[in-house]
């Protein structure tokens, strides 16, 4: 399959003349190819790039990242890794049972479970409603706004909540301003850097929802060099404390001013979290 690439600003500045594994001849360098980035997660994918960057050197590989022009939901990306396309090499998604058996998870947790800790984006107008709820029976009368291929739809379905479903983040906004939501549940690495650019909303401030997750790299399987060299380098770097003082160089400021300790907590049920998540490995998870 052939798609139009561009380089992304991690790795060298050398032209992108073919897809996959190709090599820049000067240079000795391979090509990584990640999805292309979203411009309402941006510290999300600055994150997962600086991390991936050195998560890769430290596992042994020599490499340049680069996306891909074409964007696409997280069902079409899945898809294309699954069938082991050219150009779709490495992503990072929430995981479930489903896809870990069509790709190749890297079980070390990206976000060390910070996914599962999710805040409300709201119009004013809904809030007085949701401070009056005590618990998740009352919660289960409130409709929620997520993306129709995300494991955390299933989550929330699972625990016999209310979900309103679209394809695309501009389509969940547009539900939750209609009033056919109430309530949009994003992570709490998400919230704060997204408001900002949504100035009819709010997050919730009494609320946060919470269940087991992880996000994590998943690789293309023809791509073993890859897997290899990533979850050596993941694993090295949640053992030695790099990968927390990434995460909260990044995120340590959203944390605090989330408050989550002062805030109710719906605890909910996650029956789509694979028994393979290292959720014994204490170190590898932040608890707020």
């Amino acid at each position: 399959m052939n798609l139009r690439r561009r380089q992304i600003a991690l790795g060298v500045a050398a032209p992108l003349a073919s897809a996959g594994w190709a090599q820049t001849p000067a240079l000795g360098v391979k090509r990584v190819y990640i999805p292309p980035r979203g411009e309402n997660s941006l510290p999300i994918y600055r994150y997962a790039t600086a991390v991936l960057a050195q998560a890769l050197a430290v596992g042994g590989l020599n490499i340049e990242l680069a996306q891909a022009a074409e964007d696409a939901p997280q069902s079409r990306w899945i898809r294309q890794m699954e069938l082991g396309y050219e150009g779709f090499d490495i992503s990072w998604f929430m995981t479930n049972n489903d896809r870990e058996r069509r790709l190749e998870p890297v079980r070390v947790p990206l976000f060390m479970g910070l996914f599962g800790w999710r805040l409300l984006f709201v119009l004013p107008s809904q809030l007085a409603r949701l401070s009056r709820l005590r618990t998740l029976v009352q919660w289960r009368e409130v409709p929620l706004v997520q993306g129709h291929d995300w494991p955390d739809t299933d989550v929330l379905r699972a625990n016999q909540l209310q979900v309103v479903t679209a394809p695309r983040y501009e389509n969940l906004l547009a539900l939750l301003r209609s009033g056919r939501a109430v309530a949009f549940p994003r992570a709490v690495v998400e919230a704060s850097s997204e408001l900002g650019s949504l100035p009819d909303l709010r997050i919730e401030p009494n609320w946060v929802l919470n269940y087991p997750a992880a996000m994590y790299f998943f690789v293309n399987r023809k791509r073993p060099e890859l897997l290899a060299a990533l979850k050596k380098g993941m694993e090295t770097m949640a053992n030695d404390g790099r990968l927390r003082q990434h995460l909260l160089a990044h995120f340590g400021d959203l944390l605090k001013q989330a408050r989550l300790g002062d805030r109710r907590v719906l605890r909910l049920d996650n029956p789509n979290l694979p028994p393979q998540t290292p959720l014994d490995r204490k170190a590898w998870w932040l608890q707020p």
